[in-house]
């Protein structure tokens, strides 16, 4: 059975369409939009109910610790990472999470979500250049990296928020 749109079709094309074509320099005055940093997403307000944000602000401690067990975090990192976002060093729990999902040291700060990706992809890139040839179906790739076009997604889940 098909459901009725939540939005009617124009009320979308004026209010949504336009705005995701203008954010990308398709509408408007062509300026493309550069992604948040990770002090501007820390900053973010939002309500109960939204999910956008730093899940280390965002993420009360048991959500937390669920989402990066569900990462696959060993459990010192966890602790780690809980206790800098519960003190307020955010930038510094996801460093601590990242070190605890990839089971790899992080050589430089998370100063941006595709600093997260870069640094998931190195990793992965170094494991697979030391690692003997295997079948993609076993593979176990970092959580940032996975479901990336041309990566199969066969790793823990990324934190969701």
């Amino acid at each position: 059975p098909h459901s009725r749109p939540l939005v009617p079709a124009d009320k979308f094309d004026k209010e949504y369409a336009y705005n995701v074509r203008h954010n990308y320099g398709k509408e408007g005055n062509r300026k493309e939009y550069s992604a948040h940093n990770c002090l501007s997403i820390i900053r973010m307000t939002g309500g109960a109910a939204e999910y956008h944000g730093c899940p280390y602000k965002r993420m009360d401690e048991a959500n937390l610790r669920v989402a990066l067990a569900r990462a696959g975090c060993d459990s010192t990192r966890t602790d780690e990472a809980a206790a800098k976002a519960k003190a307020g060093h955010y930038q510094i729990a996801c460093a601590c999470a990242f070190e605890g999902v990839q089971k790899a040291p992080l050589d430089t700060g998370i100063n941006h979500p595709s600093d997260y990706y870069s640094e998931s992809k190195r990793v992965w890139e170094e494991r697979e250049a030391l690692a003997p040839a295997v079948g993609s179906e076993q593979r176990v790739l970092p959580a940032a990296v996975a479901g990336q076009e041309g990566i199969p997604a066969q790793a823990p889940t990324p934190i969701a928020v």
